[in-house]
């Protein structure tokens, strides 16, 4: 399991997640009524041909039902080359039939990965992470839009949230019981991973700095 993604619809958690692997060109769907006992739901095939591999599928926030939103490489390559984002929906409630991907942002000069999408009353808010300096340096970038697909507004590059400009990845939102939103993102730094937090109580348009969550160090990244 690797790069996965959970949510709650329609009586069940899904689980989603891709294979560890640059050549991967599928996302698969596990089901849960008490997150104890689980069966395959569904596995999404994509014509690499045309879309190369897939990365980091993850379920959007605040939207029912729940889209996956992914990265994946244009003419067969792979996102950390190429990548740009896109979405996909289920047409029905088994999850077992899912649109084609709707491209929702990605300019060809950059490389994508580890996009979300969050509904905050009626304004979309994309994370997503941009390979710079060959893929050297990750930093998180956030646009806006009225719908699900767009057209994205980028309004925050580089360090516009104070979180630093390197080896962030893995971006994810909860909100909390007080309104508030909490940004969750990996740091992987040579040798070590830290799973670091940040708070948001404007929507978006201030954040605190970020801390280490106790006991979420590994020795290796991953999307938390």
């Amino acid at each position: 399991v690797w790069t996965s993604s959970l949510t709650w619809y329609a009586g069940y958690f899904w689980l989603a997640w891709e294979l560890p692997s640059v050549e991967n060109t599928k996302f698969t769907l596990y089901k849960s009524a008490d997150l104890l006992t689980w069966t395959g739901a569904f596995t999404n095939l994509f014509d690499t041909d045309t879309y190369g591999a897939l990365y980091a599928p993850e379920w959007t926030v605040g939207i029912t039902p729940p889209s996956l939103i992914c990265a994946l490489g244009t003419n067969g390559a792979a996102p950390n080359t190429a990548g740009r984002v896109y979405e996909m929906h289920p047409l029905n409630a088994d999850m077992n039939s899912w649109s084609a991907p709707v491209l929702i942002y990605g300019p060809a000069a950059n490389a994508h990965a580890d996009a979300m999408v969050a509904l905050v009353g009626s304004t979309y808010h994309l994370l997503a992470r941009r390979h710079t300096n060959g893929g050297v340096i990750d930093t998180i970038i956030h646009g806006t839009a009225s719908s699900l697909t767009g057209t994205y507004t980028i309004d925050g590059v580089a360090d516009w949230a104070g979180w630093g400009t390197n080896s962030l990845e893995g971006p994810s939102l909860a909100q909390l019981p007080d309104n508030s939103w909490c940004f969750y993102a990996t740091r992987t730094p040579i040798g070590v991973a830290n799973v670091e937090r940040s708070v948001t109580f404007d929507n978006f348009a201030t954040w605190s700095q970020t801390n280490n969550v106790r006991g979420a160090t590994t020795a290796s990244p991953s999307d938390q």
